[in-house]
């Protein structure tokens, strides 16, 4: 009987010489407690990156540790420096990436190395732990609404950074208008008592105070200059505010300036921030399922990310059970 010997490297992939390449590691070269990624969101970001990728990717990861499960946070802000005492996290001076980033070992692969505990978020339990894996990117939506208040929102984009959004919003008792494409994004939307708009339709003027785009396209920008009241905010995520391309494609600096609008870039969020994105997944959990295609094994995609995923996101389990 054969026994097959045990693994002394792992897959990773990582920045080398400029690029992102496909490393063995030896198991010695790791620092700390290994863990395995049990569910990874396919950010769709990362599926542009290499699309060939035999193996688990991604940065929005559930891991188990013994029994339990829990969110692996890519990044972890410092939240005292000058940049995050007004909430400016993107901009962050001492910022803290664990291994799982694309700089160290584990980054995009199926396994990762566990250096500090403040990185892990335990999950409630659950049957569906997959559906966890949408923490990541609600908690920029939950970053991005930071210090609104109860003032009217609305949200372009109902991804899963947008459903966050909208999610912590209503759960603040705000009033929310969802602004998308898809039919499944703003029936979604009804279910969870927001107001439904069709970007493909004649939209409104100047209906909220505050809008968060969370579509990261120019398409999006342009929409918030028209749904924002003037003297209000808009609040980009993932998206930089001084390109000057995307403002001038959005009207150009003279709308921002004639209407007083004030521009915030969001991507990056504190713990407990990520700890309440944990909390609205778990609230509205059985609607979210709506959101999603998975978990996949990886031999169902066949080494390949699915060719016409747009709208429901796919998650997908690295690991053979």
């Amino acid at each position: 009987m054969l026994v097959k010997a045990p693994e002394t490297s792992v897959q990773v992939v990582r920045w080398r010489d400029g690029a992102l390449c496909k490393d063995r590691v030896p198991l010695d070269e790791f620092e700390g407690e290994l863990l395995r990624s049990e569910f990874v969101g396919l950010c769709p970001a990362e599926a542009g990156l290499a699309p060939d990728w035999p193996f688990g990717l991604g940065h929005e990861l559930v891991v188990k540790r013994e029994t339990r499960h829990y969110v692996l946070a890519p990044f972890v802000v410092c939240g005292h420096c000058m940049p995050c005492g007004t909430g400016r996290f993107s901009f962050c001076l001492g910022v803290e990436v664990p291994s799982l980033s694309w700089q160290g070992h584990g980054g995009l692969g199926g396994t990762v190395a566990l250096r500090d505990e403040r990185f892990l978020v335990e999950l409630p339990s659950t049957e569906r732990p997959f559906t966890y894996t949408l923490a990541e990117p609600f908690a920029a939506g939950v970053a991005a609404c930071n210090g609104i208040g109860n003032e009217n929102t609305v949200v372009v984009g109902f991804g899963a950074v947008g459903l966050g959004a909208g999610l912590r919003r209503i759960s603040e008792g705000a009033k929310v208008s969802v602004v998308g494409r898809h039919e499944w994004q703003l029936s979604l939307a009804r279910r969870a008592g927001m107001e439904a708009l069709n970007m493909d339709d004649s939209l409104p003027s100047a209906i909220a105070p505050h809008v968060v785009v969370a579509t990261g396209s120019v398409s999006g920008l342009t929409a918030a200059c028209r749904l924002v009241e003037p003297g209000g905010t808009i609040h980009l995520v993932g998206m930089n505010v001084d390109d000057g391309e995307w403002r001038s494609q959005a009207g150009g600096d003279f709308v921002f300036f004639r209407r007083g609008l004030t521009l915030k870039h969001h991507y990056m969020y504190t713990l407990q921030q990520l700890r309440e994105a944990v909390r609205l997944v778990e609230e509205y959990e059985s609607l979210l399922q709506e959101a999603l295609i998975g978990p996949l094994d990886l031999q169902e995609l066949g080494g390949q990310f699915p060719a016409a995923r747009v709208g429901k996101r796919v998650i997908v389990a690295p690991h053979p059970s």
